[in-house]
């Protein structure tokens, strides 16, 4: 490695006191944790004064991911789209999937009508939320909106304390009943808020770039791991945010995630390599993301402009009609009702349900659920794009032509 490393994290052995009575344990648990009480927590280094050296090689792959940003953003700003949506919608998902949080485009666009779905979809869902509310902020990171994006994220998960700095310890694999025997221990509950001002402070550099800052953000925030649940996705977040306040990304969003998503075990290597002093394995891992994210968004976005043209092809109505605004609706929320196009259009219901029959009639919508009151109905070729470019199969081969 050219340039110079930071020291290791340290650990300190703590003795971990459960929550559970015997009774609650099997009689194997209670020999087994008498046995292995003892752990390791981790002591992150405060990093608001690490120096950030780049090797030429990294220099060369971040000028070029900034360069490929450019041209994206450039690219993006030409369309007629409201693209930042669909593509939010496509990091979210993918964020999710990296949390095991598996779900379907008409799940998720169901849920955001506050329709009956499944409680992945409803994460998926929030996470959008927690993305779109972070995003629209212009204000520095601060502990106060990391929170917020957690109380957004989690505001279904009470028990999960959502907006709260975590008071209970945490782990990460191994048993889910004590920390012996994990695969890395976060700090001790007294420490988190510290680190996270002293994260704070090396957000506010002005000499490291916003890619090698967004990254080694990330890795530290997930080093900290400062909520019971919700860790990854919140600093994924924190990562699309640190990129647009630092104006590498002002008018568009990449799905970063997906990116991560080809090659998950080299992502996670590189946080573990980072907790071991080396920097650039993440800086590397999240610009190689960026330019896979900006591969996959270009092909979503040319399938959804294919999907768009032919069904105005299909469209016989006059220019001035609701109909052509109503097509766009469906690329950002592709199952409505009529309530949801009538708000969306600022027209009455009935000429919303006139809309919705043309639609099905040309093959653009389907009836899927609902009552005769509040009949969904679902444009599947959009679903289809989004689930297709949501898949680890597909990601994998876009990447790789």
């Amino acid at each position: 490695m050219d340039n110079k490393a930071w020291k290791p994290i340290k650990y300190e052995r703590k003795i971990w006191e459960t929550s559970y009575s015997d009774t609650q344990l099997y009689s194997q648990q209670i020999k087994w944790l008498a046995a292995h009480k003892e752990y390791d927590a981790a002591i992150p280094n405060f990093i608001s004064k690490n120096e950030v050296e780049l090797s030429k090689a990294e220099q060369k792959l971040i000028n070029e991911t900034f360069h490929l940003i450019g041209k994206f953003e450039v690219m993006m700003s030409q369309k007629s789209l409201t693209l930042p949506l669909i593509l939010l919608r496509s990091e979210s998902s993918c964020s999710s999937q990296i949390e095991h949080l598996t779900t379907s485009a008409k799940k998720v666009a169901l849920a955001q009508l506050e329709a009956k779905s499944t409680t992945d979809a409803i994460m998926v869902v929030n996470n959008i939320n927690a993305m779109t509310s972070a995003l629209a902020q212009a204000d520095m990171l601060s502990i106060k909106s990391i929170l917020n994006i957690h109380k957004i994220l989690l505001q279904n998960e009470k028990n999960m304390e959502p907006g709260k700095i975590r008071s209970k310890q945490v782990w990460i694999g191994g048993c889910n009943l004590w920390p012996s025997g994990a695969l890395f221990v976060p700090p001790v509950c007294s420490r988190v808020e510290e680190l996270l001002k002293d994260l704070i402070t090396f957000s506010k550099r002005e000499d490291v770039d916003a890619i090698s800052k967004a990254a080694i953000i990330h890795a530290q925030f997930e080093t900290i791991h400062p909520f019971l649940d919700g860790n990854g996705r919140v600093g994924r977040t924190i990562l699309h945010t640190i990129l647009k306040h630092e104006g590498a990304l002002t008018n568009s969003a990449i799905p970063i995630s997906a990116g991560l998503l080809n090659n998950l075990d080299k992502y996670f290597k590189s946080l573990n390599d980072y907790r071991s002093g080396n920097y650039s394995s993440i800086i590397n891992d999240f610009c190689i993301a960026i330019q896979n994210g900006i591969l996959i968004a270009d092909i979503m976005v040319k399938k959804i402009e294919e999907t768009l043209m032919n069904w105005k092809n299909k469209i016989k109505a006059r220019s001035d009609s609701n109909i052509w605004k109503a097509i766009y609706v469906l690329v950002e929320q592709p199952v409505i009702n009529a309530n949801f196009l009538a708000k969306k259009l600022n027209i009455h219901i009935d000429n919303a349900y006139k809309i919705i029959d043309i639609l099905i009639s040309t093959g653009i919508l389907k009836e899927i659920s609902g009552g005769k009151r509040n009949t969904f109905y679902l444009a599947n070729e959009i679903t289809n794009i989004l689930d297709e470019v949501a898949s680890i199969s597909s990601i994998r081969r876009i990447i790789q032509k």
